[in-house]
């Protein structure tokens, strides 16, 4: 217990052990077990008598009076008198406060009452705030910092609540915005101001007034960017058709236009860069369905040491449309039936149904890649061949159009001649231009009396002369021009 009380202490009298002064096991006295006499009653020590005389002494001194051994109520009157004298000090400290209120201000008094009934209407209208279904704060009082992170819901925003100017710009990302239908886009094709809605492909034709892409050239522009590629070769670009349409390319050059973002190049010769113009109309092959009756309509260049844009072909089997673009420019593609044009900065190579074949980068070295020409459709050479669409096709016959015994094998010198040769180059590397070469008279029986300059199309009688190439044209077999120089 200790505090004032005293602690037990084990003592030997008389050779028994004795607990002194024997406080129980609460470290308070007791008066011990009358019933047992094992249990002796405690001992209270002159020292713990001591120390309650000597603290009721000092409570006596603390208020004031002398302490004696005589009188039994010495410290009720001390109390008594203390509590009496704090009291009196109270009220008179009350008097004055009074009297001094009194003397400032005589009205005090009488308002009293008034302070105390505005106390009671505060407290009255503070209650009324606390369970008031509305709040009554004034207007702007809420402000950003009362308001708990992550605490406004949906359902405390009213309908129309959120309006444009207080959305952040660039706030609105697309995952946001309405799922819409596939081919579909959004817009408003109504004749007044209307919520916008997703219109179909067809809708969204007629309101761009754009044709469908089955029945129109609506050219679409795409960006060959070979600028970081080798300048010294010629890379692939492919272009998947169709065998059902007629389709229309273009292609520009991309490179004089921003000749500030493109380095120029060693074959370039203006501080632009290079011009290129190529323009023609081509349909699928789809494997041998129809003949790609490829029309060639513009085909030029200037400011570069040799054509960037050539070796336009085709691949059969997979209506791949082949044309070649060096490496170091930037080209624009312009396409019409939504096809995209691919560069093939390695190449491309095609596979089909257990076929397959390649388009190889090419080196500055040309050969392989002639020149894109434009179609001659009806072109007559003065004592020279003439080329005719034979039956409705593509195919070029080279006819002589004077009407004696030399136009089969004795031409005269100086003639020219168109020769059929072989197929294009994604099989076949054309011969070196001026290059002397064998002419055989071939399809004798027919009125369209041929040529041609290898074994490919069978045998005939050999021209008289020597004869060199001049130049290489493709369609869909290679033409040759050729003179005889002797």
């Amino acid at each position: 217990m200790a505090g004032m009380y005293p602690d037990n202490e084990n003592l030997e009298l008389f050779g028994e052990a004795v607990s002194w002064p024997g406080v129980d096991g609460n470290g308070k006295f007791t008066n011990g077990n009358f019933s047992n006499p094992a249990e002796p009653p405690s001992y209270i020590p002159a020292q713990t008598i001591n120390l309650i005389l000597d603290n009721l002494s000092e409570l006596l001194l603390a208020l004031g009076k002398t302490p004696n051994n005589q009188s039994t109520n010495q410290l009720a009157l001390a109390v008594t008198a203390a509590l009496n004298a704090e009291a009196q000090e109270r009220t008179t400290a009350d008097q004055n406060l009074r009297t001094a209120i009194l003397a400032i201000s005589p009205e005090i008094d009488n308002n009293v009452q008034t302070v105390l009934g505005v106390l009671e209407e505060i407290r009255n209208i503070i209650d009324t705030h606390k369970i008031a279904v509305t709040l009554d704060h004034p207007d702007a009082s809420v402000v950003t910092d009362k308001i708990a992170d992550a605490n406004v819901t949906a359902a405390k925003l009213a309908d129309g609540a959120v309006e444009t100017a207080k959305i952040a710009d660039n706030a609105i990302t697309y995952d946001k915005f309405q799922k819409l239908p596939n081919n579909t886009l959004l817009g408003n094709n109504s004749t007044e101001l209307a919520d916008a809605a997703a219109l179909t492909a067809a809708q969204a034709r007629a309101l761009l007034n754009v044709a469908d892409k089955n029945t129109a050239y609506t050219l679409t522009e795409t960006i060959i960017d070979a600028s970081n590629l080798n300048a010294d070769n010629y890379y692939p670009v492919t272009i998947k058709l169709s065998y059902a349409h007629n389709y229309r390319i273009e292609v520009w050059s991309a490179t004089w236009s921003s000749s500030s973002s493109v380095p120029k190049k060693a074959w370039m010769e203006h501080g632009n860069g290079f011009t290129v113009r190529k323009i023609w109309e081509v349909t699928g092959e789809g494997w041998g369905t129809i003949n790609n009756g490829r029309r060639i309509l513009s085909s030029t260049y200037a400011y570069a040491n040799a054509d960037p844009v050539r070796g336009l072909t085709q691949v059969m089997q997979t209506s791949d449309e082949i044309v070649y673009v060096r490496g170091g420019g930037r080209y624009s593609f312009r396409c019409s039936h939504g096809v995209v044009p691919v560069l093939r900065p390695s190449g491309y190579t095609w596979t089909n149904s257990g076929e397959s074949g390649s388009c190889p980068i090419h080196t500055s070295n040309l050969i392989p890649l002639p020149p894109i020409v434009p179609t001659l459709d009806n072109l007559i050479l003065t004592g020279a061949p003439r080329i005719i669409d034979a039956n409705g096709s593509s195919n070029l016959i080279a006819v002589v159009a004077a009407a004696s015994a030399a136009k089969t094998v004795d031409l005269p010198v100086g003639s020219y001649i168109l020769a059929k040769f072989t197929v294009p180059p994604s099989t076949y590397t054309p011969p070196n231009v001026n290059s002397v070469r064998t002419v055989r008279y071939v399809n004798a029986s027919s009125p369209l009396h041929s040529y041609e300059c290898n074994s490919t199309y069978g045998s005939g009688d050999t021209l008289s002369g020597t004869w060199r190439s001049c130049g290489i044209f493709y369609a869909d077999n290679g033409v040759m021009l050729l003179r005889r120089t002797a």
